[in-house]
């Protein structure tokens, strides 16, 4: 069996077509999240996500941290919405969460981070730093440094704040939710729009500090799926969290998308990310 993965189209449908033949073609499609541009409803959007959702057997979805009500009820209508619930294909449960954590609550999480230890800098693309920068946080000298702020500055990363965001505490109680439905079935994969979160360095991460959700690391660690997909951060990316492969994948609007294989006969999932 194969599934076409896509994530973060962000109203580009310059790859449409070709979409709507992979669709066809496959099992089932994958969606990972950000259907459209931040904070906004577009009905063309609304309307080619129909069309796929037409164009395949099967497909399973979760929203993105741009996501408003009508997107994520949207989903739900149509039977796709795996946020707190499930989907099954076979043997295969896919369960799932959508959004992103606190965004001042991640903002916090990353200076705090930065300004535990005089950590040396690595090397990241100038969007990150300026990013970075935003936060509070600086390159001098080689080394990391973050202003001190008082909680009036924090509070001022409330203009960050995603559509579609949760606590840490409801983003694990939103994926147990959804777990408990296919807990019995050999095999599981966890959806989410925003990564797992990592410790540590990594200039493959977007701010070169992981800003994914502690609460799917501590879920994958508790509950062990089969597979973890992500999106959000717009690039391709492999890593474990225990022995659990989870890969994050980059965006159709970039000109990406990717195929999920499972092997019954040799039990495993095999992920290639192509361009259109």
């Amino acid at each position: 069996m194969e599934f076409l993965v896509l994530t973060d189209i962000h109203d580009d449908w310059v790859h449409l077509d070709k979409i709507l033949d992979l669709a066809h073609e496959s099992s089932g499609v994958i969606f990972l999240g950000d259907l459209m541009q931040y904070g906004k409803v577009s009905p063309r959007s609304l309307e080619n996500f129909l069309h796929i959702h037409d164009a395949t057997k099967w497909m399973a979805a979760v929203p993105g941290n741009g996501a408003l009500p009508e997107v994520v009820q949207s989903m739900s209508n149509i039977g796709v919405n795996v946020h707190g619930t499930s989907k099954r294909f076979e043997e295969i449960g896919f369960f799932g969460v959508g959004g992103v954590t606190d965004a001042v609550e991640v903002v916090h999480a990353l200076r705090q981070y930065l300004k535990e230890n005089r950590r040396p800098s690595i090397s990241l693309h100038a969007k990150s730093i300026e990013t970075l920068n935003v936060f509070g946080v600086f390159i001098r000298d080689g080394f990391f440094e973050v202003e001190d702020w008082i909680p009036e500055k924090l509070q001022q990363m409330e203009k960050y704040r995603s559509p579609f965001e949760h606590t840490e505490s409801e983003m694990f109680n939103i994926l147990l939710r959804g777990y408990e439905t296919i807990r019995g079935l050999p095999f599981s994969v966890l959806l989410s729009h925003v990564p797992p979160y990592e410790e540590g360095m990594n200039p493959n991460l977007p701010e070169g500090v992981s800003t994914g959700s502690k609460a799917i690391t501590r879920f994958i660690h508790e509950y062990h799926p089969s597979l973890v997909l992500s999106g959000h951060y717009h690039r391709d990316y492999r890593f474990t969290v225990g022995s659990v492969p989870c890969a994050v994948l980059p965006a159709v609007k970039d000109g990406y998308y990717s195929l999920l294989r499972f092997d019954p006969n040799r039990r495993q999932f095999n992920l290639e990310v192509r361009m259109f």
